[in-house]
């Protein structure tokens, strides 16, 4: 693991894209309404509340809620009570809309795979490939490959893995997940 993350991307590269990836923290929660507080989550609409919509687990404050979240496959929201209930949020199509003034209560959209959390090293991203501190830094140690179909692909791959910051994808399929822990300079 290379400490200093992702320094520099080589441009000219054919094929080959190369984009950092912000880590998974709070940032990556938006509220469905307005602040996000005082409301309860729902589907398609005030009444939309299914069952099989979220699954529920305890915990001690809404930084654990989202870690809760953040450690689910399938998570795209919760919905957080200053009791220590949390609702993670696994309905497909996300959460549609929060009713507000409901005391206690937070949702918040999740929304790892957002294409605005990814980010060019340099220019477009595209026919670069990334390196460490320099041209000439690319050891194995920095980065895991996966073999996918898509640069989407790629990135869903990132965003599964706990330690990626950021992506040197090649339209081969060849995914480099850079684990590089200061991320991309």
């Amino acid at each position: 693991i290379r400490p200093e993350g992702i320094g520099t991307a080589l441009t000219g590269i054919t094929g080959y894209t190369c984009l950092a990836y912000a880590p998974r923290d709070p940032v990556l929660f938006r509220p469905v309404s307005g602040d996000g507080t005082n409301q309860v989550c729902r589907g398609s609409g005030p009444g939309d509340n299914l069952d099989s919509y979220f699954t529920v687990v305890s915990v001690s404050s809404l930084e654990q809620c989202k870690v809760a979240c953040v450690e689910s496959s399938s998570c795209n929201g919760i919905e957080y009570h200053e009791s220590g209930r949390c609702e993670i949020w696994i309905r497909p199509e996300g959460i549609g809309t929060a009713l507000t003034g409901i005391t206690g209560y937070t949702c918040l959209a999740y929304a790892p795979r957002d294409p605005v959390l990814f980010r060019p090293v340099s220019g477009d991203g595209t026919n670069q490939v990334c390196r460490g501190s320099g041209p000439g830094d690319n050891l194995d140690s920095y980065f895991t490959v996966v073999s996918v179909s898509s640069l989407e692909q790629c990135k869903v791959a990132c965003v599964e893995s706990s330690s990626c910051n950021g992506i040197e994808y090649h339209e081969s399929g060849r995914c480099e997940i850079w684990i590089r822990p200061e991320g991309i300079g």
